[in-house]
C-alpha cells in the first residue's frame, strides 16, 4: 500500500509535457482575451515574405493552413476560396518552402508562389482592388 501512495504522489509531481503546458497556456489566453482566434501552432503558418509581382509590385504573402488563409500584403482570402488547382498549388509550394534547405530552394519556391499569387489576382478582380488598395495606403502613409 505505501508503495502505491510513493507511485502515486511521483505522478503527481511529474513535468507537465509541451502538448498541456501549450494547452493550459491557450485556455488562459482565451479567458484573458476571448476576441483572440487563430491556429498558435508556428509550423501551420508560412512567411514567403516579399514576393515581387508584374502588376502590384513587392507583396507580402503568407499562407496559414491552419486558418485557412492566404495573406496578400494584409488581405486575408480564404484558402477554399480559391480555384481548386490554384489551392493547391499554393499549398504545396508552402510545404516545398518549409523544407527547403537553403536561401535557393527557398528562392525558387517564392517565385512559383508570386505566380500563383498573380493568377490569384487576375481571376479576382474584387481581391486584387483591395490588394492595390493596401499597397497604396501602406505606400502614402508611410512618408
Amino acid at each position: 500500500m505505501r508503495k502505491a501512495n510513493i507511485a502515486a504522489a511521483q505522478a503527481k509531481k511529474r513535468t507537465p509535457s509541451d502538448s498541456d503546458l501549450l494547452r493550459k497556456g491557450l485556455a488562459a489566453q482565451m479567458q484573458r482575451e476571448p476576441h483572440s482566434v487563430g491556429n498558435p501552432d508556428p509550423r501551420s503558418r508560412t512567411e514567403f515574405g516579399s514576393v515581387v509581382t508584374v502588376e502590384h509590385g513587392a507583396l507580402l504573402i503568407s499562407i496559414d493552413e491552419g486558418n485557412d488563409a492566404l495573406s496578400i500584403h494584409g488581405v486575408n482570402t480564404l484558402l477554399s476560396d480559391l480555384p481548386a488547382g490554384l489551392r493547391q498549388a499554393a499549398l504545396a509550394t508552402s510545404a516545398h518552402f518549409n523544407a527547403a534547405f537553403s536561401a535557393e530552394e527557398q528562392l525558387a519556391q517564392k517565385e512559383i508562389i508570386s505566380v500563383i499569387v498573380a493568377e490569384v489576382l487576375r481571376r479576382d478582380k474584387k481581391l486584387s482592388e483591395r490588394v492595390q488598395a493596401r499597397v497604396d495606403e501602406l505606400r502614402y502613409t508611410a512618408v
